[in-house]
């Protein structure tokens, strides 16, 4: 790929194939170049990187939890608010699964809450959504009041989108 300039000063990109050529002798008599103008789709490569880039960066500041589970309920990926509010880091998050032992889930009456009226359950097993079910989490620090959402989506690989806020 060669990014050219015309004679007016614009560029535009270029995808360059150039095979050489040789007689019987093998002694290099000639080349063949083939090119391709790629400018449209660099500029939209461009557009979403930069896309991406920005919603990574809302994603990583927004100050609201989210998790994001595979069909199998592994997590797959979170962002900087999931780790403060769950009290665990970012690695510690990725290597559980929606209905790992080690999260400590009760309802406002501190009753346990059943593994089955779990958000993140309930949306990859019966593909129901659930808005705004407050739980505590407990933890070593204490208990933090949770208000959890979770979203089956069918997207790729992706099982669950779910949301939590303090």
């Amino acid at each position: 790929e060669i990014l050219n300039y015309k004679k007016d000063g614009s560029t535009f990109w270029n995808e360059l194939t150039i095979t050489p050529i040789f007689d019987d002798a093998n002694v290099l008599t000639n080349f063949i170049g083939i090119q391709n103008d790629i400018t449209k789709r660099k500029e939209s490569e461009q557009k979403t990187k930069e896309s991406e880039e920005m919603l990574r960066a809302v994603y990583d500041v927004i100050p609201i939890g989210i998790s994001v589970l595979d069909r199998n309920g592994a997590i797959i990926d979170c962002n900087n608010a999931s780790e403060k509010l769950l009290g665990v880091t970012r690695q510690e998050h990725l290597s559980r699964c929606y209905n790992d032992e080690k999260w400590s889930i009760v309802r406002p009456d501190m009753s346990v809450l059943a593994y089955d009226e779990y958000s993140s359950v309930i949306a990859l097993q019966n593909k129901q959504t659930t808005l705004n079910k407050e739980v505590g989490l407990i933890k070593e620090s204490g208990v933090t009041w949770l208000s959890v959402s979770a979203m089956p989506v069918a997207y790729q690989h992706i099982g669950v989108i779910m949301t939590y806020v303090d």
